[in-house]
């Protein structure tokens, strides 16, 4: 069937009696289309049904549907013109593994960060209601993205009015952790719903696809803001393969010395929160993408998964700080751009003592512009008393843990997804403002800041007339020791890996004209536009930041 099927015109020309053989014919598709390191392939096939009855009743894309974060959107895409691209799925040049609104009008509204689909919903349901438009309005957010603050403003302020709205709750009781927080222990989803002003229906099975049709004809024909609740429940991609006996995609092993930079955190955290009973650990939602189960396991009680609630967590440690306690809040980049304003109101602005982890810092691969680490540093470069450091390897990170618990004030540590072979446990010896000289050169140097400053290693040693800094600090600076560094040079390569508007280019373009210091100033970062999916290595040699890219422009300027 699923050969005959290009859109959902299509889709609407299949008996209901068949769809459910259709879902099988779609599961087997994506699993043996998407590589086993696609990510969220059990988000995705978890919907397949749903996806399938969405479709079927509705005339999309005149009627509207967003799905909430993009991650459960696979099998929409197949089914809305994409079937033949899907290979290409969060590959560069490819289709995004999220929705973006560059691939046409079946995907009406751009996610890839979660709990804003009610609010976007919203917004074209008035712009609908203004302009006498009579489609129809639906988002799909499952039960991990309802524990973000976004979705319950949205509740709050659109149960209030009488916009033509179905949110369709997927409900498989897990977000990439299991669930935490009052309303998933709670679990009377039709109080909450209703307490809101919004009409509830559920919860209903959400992986039989002819009852699900059923259900969603029946809400076509309400209007009001209303909810449909369906349970599904959510397997490993393992589970998935073995059901349709698939084999399973061998991923080529590391080094058993290679340690992810999450793990270096993660350990060295564990080894001061020995010694200091007030080092607490909190993460929204990320417990193990910043290996903080690790933590958790031995210190239950001073770790805190607050849910997708980037802004409340930050603000949480804001108050745990100002008590005494010394928290250390791990935050994705792409993620704690929408804590900004409490990284500055709540922590900044009080001098409070939070150490911020600034995780998946730079390029992040296929995931792509919606998750990239791009702005980390200029973001948080604009904020007063934060300290800003970034680690050259695993000793480095050890060592600027290790200095930041020391600190009267917030610092923020920022490092990649990743990481490198460790021979040894030590750590490098932090003080403020300290860089390291890595090589002597003559006329030019490289400064970087981070790990960025291993790929310029790798080729440095073949111009030995370039020196290398490791500068470790975004801010702040000791000008006197740097003015010396940098005395005998006339050209100066910044080197980063995010956005050189704001970053360390622009602050270093700024203090060479503040101390009136004639250089000459290049740049190797991340340009000013948005960057699409792709492997890292892809990406890094089409911005200028591989090794290979690095050598050539060393080699115009030696």
């Amino acid at each position: 069937m699923l050969q005959k099927i290009n859109i959902p015109a299509d889709l609407k020309k299949v008996p209901i009696t068949e769809l459910s053989g259709l879902c099988t014919e779609l599961k087997r598709f994506i699993l043996e289309t998407t590589d086993e390191k696609g990510a969220h392939i059990a988000s995705s096939l978890t919907v397949t049904e749903l996806s399938v009855a969405l479709h079927y009743v509705f005339n999309t894309p005149i009627d509207i549907l967003i799905w909430d974060v993009g991650h459960q959107a696979y099998v929409h895409k197949v089914l809305t013109g994409r079937k033949n691209r899907f290979f290409t799925n969060r590959q560069k040049g490819g289709l995004s593994g999220f929705n973006t609104r560059s691939e046409g009008e079946y995907d009406p509204f751009g996610v890839g960060h979660s709990s804003t689909s009610i609010s976007a919903l919203g917004g074209f349901a008035e712009a609908a209601k203004l302009t006498g438009n009579k489609r129809k309005h639906v988002a799909v957010i499952g039960d991990g993205a309802l524990t973000g603050g976004m979705s319950f403003e949205a509740l709050n302020h659109l149960g209030a009015l009488a916009l033509d709205m179905l949110v369709v709750l997927n409900d498989n009781e897990s977000a990439i952790d299991p669930n935490t927080g009052a309303l998933h222990e709670f679990q009377s989803y039709q109080d909450y719903f209703e307490s809101l002003g919004w009409g509830y229906s559920g919860p209903f099975d959400g992986e039989n696809v002819q009852d699900l049709v059923n259900r969603l004809t029946a809400e076509k024909h309400r209007t009001g803001p209303r909810v449909l609740h369906v349970k599904t429940k959510r397997k490993s991609i393992e589970s998935w393969r073995k059901e349709f006996g698939l084999v399973s995609v061998k991923l080529s092993a590391q080094p058993a010395n290679y340690k992810l930079y999450q793990d270096v955190f993660a350990d060295k955290l564990i080894s001061l929160a020995r010694g200091n009973q007030d080092i607490l650990a909190i993460t929204p939602a990320m417990l193990s993408g910043s290996s903080l189960n690790r933590f958790q396991e031995l210190f239950p009680e001073r770790c805190f998964d607050t849910g997708i609630t980037e802004q409340h967590a930050v603000t949480f440690a804001a108050g745990l700080a100002a008590a005494g306690k010394r928290p250390v809040v791990h935050l994705y980049s792409t993620f704690a751009q929408r804590a900004y304003d409490q990284i500055i109101h709540d922590v900044a602005l009080q001098k409070l003592p939070v150490v911020f982890a600034i995780d998946r810092a730079g390029l992040v691969g296929a995931d792509g512009a919606t998750h990239h680490g791009a702005f980390g540093l200029s973001m948080l470069n604009t904020i007063p008393n934060l300290q800003i450091l970034a680690p050259l390897n695993a000793e480095e990170l050890r060592g600027m843990m290790s200095y930041a618990l020391k600190q009267d004030g917030p610092v923020a540590i920022r490092f990649p997804r990743g990481g490198e072979v460790v021979e040894t446990e030590v750590e490098s010896m932090i003080t403020e403002s300290s860089f390291s000289t890595l090589s002597s050169g003559e006329k030019t140097v490289v400064v970087s800041l981070g790990t960025i400053g291993q790929d310029v290693a790798k080729v440095i040693h073949e111009f030995p007339n370039i020196g290398h800094i490791d500068l470790r600090f975004l801010k702040p600076w000791n000008d006197a020791q740097l003015k010396s560094a940098l005395e005998k040079y006339q050209v100066i390569v910044t080197a980063e890996n995010g956005s050189m508007r704001g970053g360390l280019r622009d602050t270093m373009a700024a203090w060479l004209m503040q101390n009136l210091l004639g250089k000459q100033l290049f740049g190797l970062g991340l340009p000013d536009r948005f960057i699409g999916q792709g492997s890292t290595q892809e990406l890094a040699g089409e911005v200028g930041l591989s090794p290979h890219r690095v050598k050539e422009f060393l080699s115009t300027i030696k």
